[in-house]
């Protein structure tokens, strides 16, 4: 049976230094895969010559190497917070690890974050390397603190060898570029009112991009039915609404904010997840403002408020 870890090496007996380089040199070769070598021609001194046939299979198409390789590329950029970078050059790659079982860390007294090895497999336009770093026994464990290292030697190694790039994989005809709105179970459209932080650009089959759009970001609804109590005698100023349904759980909870306003000059006097607000303040003053008026937000940002939903007031109907 064929699982994930299969693609890094990483089961049982698995495959060599070697092997995986070769495995992955198929992708910046556009799905061809071809045997390593070393030698690529020997003369007699007949001036009779062997030389070296590279047979060539294609085993994926140009397009899924394509794609494959703009996956590997994040995965590589992913890692450049981490002084994992390559200045002026573009590198895909993979990083695996094995870890042990917890049998085996507590018969061995082997700590939690040790692991057994690691590997990294990366290549640019020019050259395919494949790290790999561990031991053969249980003593030989890589600690939390050297979880890094076979992606620094990978490092090292193609930063001395390769020149500059600027592509891996020219894009082939039968793909196309589409932005999309990342963060969604389905893969949708970015909408006019998508954050540029919500919008991706990935790569496609003609044909297999998406077409719907995405309906998780617009403005929100304005509170309604908003009513007003006043207790005189407490100068308490009570004020309540219907709830507005929170859209996008990502943007954070619904919040309200009230305002009286006098001449078109607003004064915030609340700003509440709550459906219900208490404001202390005398008749009088009261009734210098003209107006209340509630608008909704999200708790995360203000992209989507909502206008502002008013209500006069009104002494008649509030004593």
């Amino acid at each position: 049976m064929r699982v994930e870890a299969h693609a890094i090496g990483g089961y049982t007996n698995g495959y060599t230094v070697l092997d995986m380089p070769e495995a992955y040199n198929m992708f910046p070769n556009g799905g061809i895969y071809q045997d390593s070598y070393a030698i690529t021609r020997i003369v007699f001194q007949t001036g009779e010559e062997i030389v070296h046939e590279t047979v060539k299979t294609e085993v994926l198409k140009n397009s899924t190497a394509f794609m494959i390789t703009d996956m590997l590329i994040d995965v590589v950029d992913s890692f450049g917070y981490q002084g994992f970078s390559f200045p002026n050059m573009l590198i895909a790659g993979k990083s695996g690890q094995s870890n042990y079982s917890a049998a085996v860390i507590n018969s061995k007294n082997i700590p939690t974050s040790a692991v057994k090895d690691l590997w990294f497999i990366g290549y640019s336009n020019q050259y395919t390397i494949g790290v790999w770093s561990g031991g053969k026994t249980f003593d030989n464990y890589i600690e939390s603190k050297d979880i890094r290292m076979s992606r620094h030697i990978f490092r090292d190694i193609m930063l001395n060898i390769n020149s500059t790039n600027s592509t891996i994989l020219l894009k082939p005809n039968n793909v196309t570029s589409v932005n999309v709105e990342v963060n969604n179970e389905d893969i949708l459209l970015p909408s006019d009112n998508t954050p540029v932080k919500y919008i991706k650009n990935e790569y496609f089959i003609r044909g297999t991009e998406p077409t719907e759009i995405s309906e998780k970001f617009f403005t929100l609804e304005a509170p309604e039915s908003i009513e007003l109590k006043y207790e005189i005698n407490d100068d308490l100023l009570t004020i309540n609404w219907l709830e507005a349904l929170p859209y996008n759980e990502e943007l954070g909870e619904i919040r309200y904010e009230i305002c009286l306003v006098k001449n078109g000059e607003k004064t915030v006097i609340g700003n509440t997840t709550n459906l219900t607000v208490d404001f202390k303040i005398g008749v009088f003053s009261l009734l210098f403002y003209d107006e209340i008026i509630i608008k909704t937000m999200y708790s995360e940002t203000r992209e989507f408020e909502s206008e502002y939903q008013s209500v006069s007031i009104s002494i008649q109907e509030l004593l």
